[in-house]
């Protein structure tokens, strides 16, 4: 992964897109509960499996070693911003 891979949404919160296998999202997810602070995983379009990972400035590069870290466990692949998403809808609360 690159540091082009990610995407600063402001100042104070980056996105990291991925498309992970369906069954391996929720283990994805406890991973990184498992490290609490360093990012959140939301799930952005489930028919494609694509998922983002939210995260400060100053933890983008402990993400991204972790998830090189997981790859064997997690197989991912970085993906680019779905066309039309609005990112802050990654912190909506339905509607």
């Amino acid at each position: 992964m690159q540091a082009t891979d990610v995407h600063c949404l402001d100042s104070e919160t980056c996105l990291i897109y991925l498309e992970v296998p369906g069954a391996k999202v929720v283990l994805l997810q406890a991973f990184f509960e498992l490290y609490e602070g360093l990012g959140t995983v939301r799930t952005i379009d489930i028919k494609k499996s694509q998922v983002c990972i939210i995260t400060t400035p100053s933890f983008v590069s402990d993400c991204m070693m972790v998830l090189e870290e997981l790859k064997y466990q997690v197989p991912w692949r970085t993906v680019e911003k779905p066309d039309g998403y609005d990112p802050l809808a990654l912190f909506s609360f339905g509607s």
